[in-house]
């Protein structure tokens, strides 16, 4: 390469350089909005929460199984049309010894509660009898009304504790 096709190409970078220098302290080619940022609101979260009342033993007839009914609340915030159903999960437990744990035991009856405010709970029962499903999600407060109602073994079981054994129903609600 000649010196001057090389001293060309150097004294062309160097007007490059110059112009390129002076026209980016010129132009503004980065922008932050520090100090005034937009300000961004997530929403409030759902919620979902439950309380039961303590169960009221039904009429006895002789030779018929006991029954004990009980009211359970599920209160619901914030859903805006996220969720489709509340699935209710059960459970008995025996609190002085007795051991209802198995769903052999006990069968469950829920349905809404005749003070429900819209009436339009659909309430089915999943397979096993202890998972229930509410197809009516639209926030706020439903009640339901839950019917424990002792199997054979499970009668047996609470005979051979002097017939006085309390029992626990757990109930786990869950929106999805």
């Amino acid at each position: 390469m000649k010196k001057t096709t090389l001293l060309s190409l150097v004294t062309a970078a160097a007007v490059v350089t110059t112009s390129v220098g002076t026209f980016a302290a010129y132009d503004i080619l980065t922008a932050n909005n520090t100090g005034n940022g937009a300000t961004l609101d997530f929403g409030s979260p759902v919620t979902v929460a439950m309380n039961m009342d303590a169960g009221t033993a039904n009429e006895r007839t002789l030779g018929e199984a006991p029954s004990v009914t009980t009211t359970a609340t599920v209160t619901v915030a914030n859903e805006d049309s996220l969720g489709e159903k509340i699935t209710l999960a059960f459970d008995l437990a025996g609190t002085d010894g007795a051991s209802l744990v198995e769903t052999t035991d006990y069968t469950l009856d829920v349905q809404a509660n005749a003070a429900y405010s819209d009436g339009s709970s659909t309430i089915t029962s999943k397979y096993d009898n202890v998972n229930f499903e509410d197809s009516n999600v639209n926030g706020g407060e439903k009640k339901y009304d839950v019917t424990v109602t002792l199997t054979e073994t499970g009668a047996q079981k609470i005979a051979e504790k002097s017939g006085s054994a309390e029992v626990k129903l757990e109930m786990i609600a869950t929106l999805s």
